[in-house]
């Protein structure tokens, strides 16, 4: 039997002989634009999720019309590419942290 101490108030999870920290969930992007939009092509951008530590997120994934499109690192734009020109397209982003949980998706951009 071994004894653990945590110093620091929390959820934690035992697991295979290791303690770690349950983060609260993350919280969605702020502020997702469209920045250009050309015939075949959509630029999206996005601001990161406020109240959270950069060193927390690994991630974000792109929604389009409500399917994964994009798991992506942390940068905070990417480019959809091979659409129909004259169609609509409703994008929403969600956060991913360390320890890989989603969060809600942000408010959607239909462009």
């Amino acid at each position: 039997d071994k004894n653990y101490f945590i110093n620091n108030p929390g959820r934690y999870t035992l697991k295979n002989g290791k303690i770690e920290q349950q983060l609260s969930p993350p919280k969605p992007p702020t502020l997702v634009v469209a920045s250009e939009v050309g015939s075949t092509t959509v630029a999206l951008s996005w601001n990161p999720p406020e109240g959270m530590e950069p060193s927390e997120i690994t991630g974000y994934i792109v929604f389009r019309d409500g399917e994964k499109v994009h798991k992506g690192d942390t940068s905070l734009s990417w480019v959809d590419t091979g659409l129909k020109g004259t169609q609509e397209y409703s994008y929403t982003v969600a956060t991913v942290n360390v320890q890989g949980t989603e969060s809600e998706k942000c408010l959607s951009t239909t462009v």
